[in-house]
């Protein structure tokens, strides 16, 4: 079962006496869809691409971010990825979904819902030498935690300020509960096919059962704020090729 994979470490039970809000509020953000290239950072070739929107729903309390990514080498026979989360402006979740593509070939990774202090749904397990297990999840969630497909969102979100730090948790279904530490750095300019932007970098890392996770990412000065590159543990790069129209409410 699922359970398994959870992470009950000391990270968690300082979080759940934690205040829920952590700085971070999603009004900070801009709208609209969000077009990124990735690329090997050694060789700079394109591995491949994502397009993220970010749109206020009709409650205007909450935001959909959702993302379809591209690889240029399969995984498990998938050539793309789609996942939806949608939060509280100040990034509770309320439910993240995630699907493997391959044509017209949809494969559920997981759908969860986030409810009452826990996240429910199911999961399902592939690897390339297994048939696809399907288990289901019934998890306690702290107070301060984030949907782990947007924690550059929330990251970005929070209260910049140079030399500001702040705190909270991520969740997956697959790794459980991970203790989020994130610093804000120095101002300085990033060349990205979109643009020239004087952005934010932020450090970030994600305290995971097998290992510490670092990232960095660049949050534009200007506001409302967004991502204009990302660079990963794994030696890729996420820049911003372009800005569509802000998506309409519902």
């Amino acid at each position: 079962m699922l359970a398994a994979f959870c992470v009950f470490s000391p990270w968690v039970a300082l979080a759940q006496n934690s205040p829920a809000d952590f700085g971070s509020d999603a009004t900070r953000l801009k709208t609209g869809l969000f077009a990124y290239q990735d690329r090997n950072q050694d060789d700079g070739s394109v591995v491949g691409s994502s397009r993220i929107v970010i749109r206020r729903l009709g409650n205007e309390s909450e935001y959909e971010f959702s993302n379809l990514a591209t690889f240029t080498s399969g995984f498990l026979g998938f050539h793309s990825q789609r996942w939806t989360t949608v939060a509280s402006k100040r990034f509770q979740p309320k439910s993240a979904a995630l699907s493997f593509l391959n044509g017209s070939e949809v494969a559920p990774i997981f759908d969860i819902i986030y409810q009452a202090g826990k996240a429910t749904g199911f999961v399902v397990s592939r690897s390339s030498n297994e048939a696809a297990k399907k288990s289901y999840v019934n998890d306690p969630i702290p107070a301060d935690t984030v949907d782990q497909r947007i924690d550059w969102a929330a990251v970005i979100a929070n209260d910049l300020e140079v030399g500001r730090h702040f705190e909270f948790n991520v969740y997956d279904p697959k790794g459980g509960i991970s203790h989020v530490q994130a610093d804000v750095g120095a101002l300085i300019d990033v060349h990205v096919p979109a643009g020239d932007f004087v952005s934010y970098a932020i450090d970030y890392r994600i305290h995971k059962a097998n290992g510490i996770e670092h990232f960095r990412v660049f949050a534009s000065k200007e506001s409302p704020r967004f991502m204009v590159r990302e660079e990963f543990s794994n030696g890729v790069v996420t820049d911003l090729v372009r800005i569509e129209n802000a998506a309409p409410s519902n």
